[in-house]
C-alpha cells in the first residue's frame, strides 16, 4: 500500500484536528468523545473521497478483500478506518495525558506532552485494528456480510453512543451558546465544503491524466495472502491484470496507441504509468450526493460550533518574571514559588483547573504591588501605634 504524501502530512490531521475541537464545545464525558471525533472525521471526508477517487487523486487496488466493497468506488471500510482510527487517537490521548501531565498547561512538561502524543499516534493503529476486529472481520470474513452494512453498523453504534452522552450531559456550558463561533476553524470547514460543492459542478474527470505510482501491472496469476485478526487466510492478486480488472473510474483511454501499455510473460512488472478518468454516469448524481453530505453535515457542524458551547479553556502556568531587574523582578521571583508550593497543592485536587485560575489572578494582583508601597504601609501602622502609646 502506497499513501500520498499529502494524506500523511495533512489530510488526516486536518480531519481529526478540526472534528476533535468541536466536539470539545459539546462538553461530552470521555468516553462519547472519541466517537464523536470519529464521527466528525468521517463527516469532513466523505466529500474528500468520493471526489478524490473520481478524479484520481489516488487509486485503490483493484482485488483486495478488505476494500472491495465500494460506494462510489470509495470504499466502505475508508470510513470505518477513520471512524475506528480517530476515535483511538482520541482515547489514548485523552487516558496519557490523565496519567502524565496536569490539565492546566505546564510548559517545563512539553516532554510528557510529546510522549503522549507519540503514544496516540503510535497505538492508534492498533486500537484501531481491534475495532476492526470486533464487527468487521467477523461479520465480513466468517459470514460474508457485505462491507456496507458492517460500515453503518459501525458507525451506528458510534452516532448512538454519542447521542446517548449529549441526553444526559447536565453540564451548563453544553447548552450555553458560543456568540463569536465563526473562527478560523469554522472556516476552514465552510471552505472545505464549498469548494467540493463547486468542484462537482466544473470538474471534467474524463480529460484527466493521473501519471505516476500506481498498483503495478504484471501477471494475473500471482497472488497474495492476507492475513486477517480472525485467523483466516484471504487472498488477492498481487499485479493490477490489464485483461482482468474492475476499476470504472479509471482506464488507458488517453494513450496514444504507440504508448499502449502491454504485459508479456516475463517482462518487469509495470509500476510508473499514466491512468485516464473517465466521465460521469450521471454527474446530476454525484452531484445530488456532494451537495447532500455538504450540507448536511456543514449543518452538524454549525449546531456543534454556534449552539453547544464555547471550547474550553486551559489554563497555564507563567513562570516568566514580567520584570527584569529591580526590585519587582525579586518579588515576582518570591511570588513565583509561592505559586510553585500552591500549585503543588492544585495537583491533588478535582477542580485543579478552577484552583489554577485562582492561583494565577492572586499572584498577579501581589506583583502590582512594589517593595515601597508595602513600606508606606508599615511606616502608617508605627506611626498609628505611636500615637495610640
Amino acid at each position: 500500500m502506497r499513501a500520498p504524501l499529502y494524506i500523511i502530512l495533512g489530510i488526516y490531521h486536518m480531519f481529526d484536528y478540526t472534528a476533535y475541537v468541536f466536539v470539545k464545545r459539546l462538553h461530552l464525558p470521555w468516553w462519547a468523545e472519541g466517537p464523536a471525533v470519529g464521527l466528525g472525521a468521517v463527516m469532513l471526508d466523505m466529500p474528500y473521497d468520493i471526489m478524490g477517487i473520481k478524479l484520481l487523486w489516488w487509486t485503490w487496488h483493484d482485488t483486495d478483500p478488505n476494500i472491495y466493497d465500494r460506494m462510489y468506488w470509495v470504499p466502505w471500510n475508508s470510513y470505518y478506518f477513520h471512524a475506528s482510527f480517530a476515535c483511538s487517537f482520541v482515547w489514548i490521548l485523552n487516558f496519557t495525558r490523565k496519567i502524565f501531565v496536569d490539565d492546566v498547561y505546564d510548559w517545563k512538561k512539553f516532554g510528557r506532552e510529546f510522549f503522549c502524543a507519540f503514544l496516540a499516534g503510535t497505538l492508534a493503529f492498533w486500537f484501531g485494528s481491534l475495532q476492526f476486529a470486533l464487527i468487521y472481520h467477523p461479520a465480513h470474513d466468517i459470514f460474508g456480510v457485505h462491507s456496507e452494512i458492517t460500515t453503518c453498523v459501525f458507525l451506528g453504534i458510534y452516532a448512538v453512543i454519542v447521542w446517548i452522552a449529549d441526553r444526559h450531559n447536565k453540564r451548563p456550558e453544553a447548552r450555553a451558546g458560543n456568540t463569536y463561533w465563526f473562527d478560523e476553524l469554522a472556516l476552514a470547514v465552510a471552505t472545505h465544503y464549498l469548494f467540493y460543492m463547486v468542484l462537482v459542478l466544473v470538474a471534467d474527470p474524463v480529460n484527466i491524466v493521473a501519471e505516476g505510482l500506481h498498483q503495478p501491472i504484471g501477471p494475473c496469476n500471482i497472488t497474495q495472502k492476507v492475513q486477517t485478526p480472525t485467523g483466516l487466510i484471504l487472498e488477492k492478486k498481487k499485479f493490477l491484470c490489464l485483461n482482468d480488472y474492475d476499476e470504472k473510474y479509471f482506464d488507458f483511454h488517453c494513450l496514444p496507441k504507440s504508448h499502449e501499455l502491454r504485459y508479456k510473460d516475463g517482462d518487469e512488472p509495470l509500476e510508473w504509468y499514466a491512468a485516464c478518468g473517465t466521465k460521469f454516469d450521471n454527474r446530476a448524481e454525484y452531484v445530488f450526493i456532494i451537495w447532500s453530505i455538504c450540507i448536511l453535515f456543514g449543518t452538524i457542524f454549525f449546531q456543534m460550533a454556534a449552539r453547544s458551547g464555547p471550547t474550553p479553556r486551559v489554563f497555564r502556568i507563567v513562570y516568566r518574571s514580567p520584570y527584569r531587574s529591580g526590585d519587582r523582578k525579586k518579588l515576582a521571583s518570591e511570588e513565583e514559588e509561592l505559586l510553585d508550593d500552591s500549585y503543588k497543592q492544585i495537583e491533588r485536587s478535582p477542580n485543579a483547573d478552577v484552583r489554577a485560575r485562582h492561583v494565577q489572578t492572586g499572584s498577579a494582583k501581589k506583583s502590582t504591588s512594589s517593595p515601597i508601597d508595602r513600606g508606606s504601609e508599615k511606616s502608617q501602622k508605627s506611626a498609628q501605634k505611636k500615637k495610640a502609646s
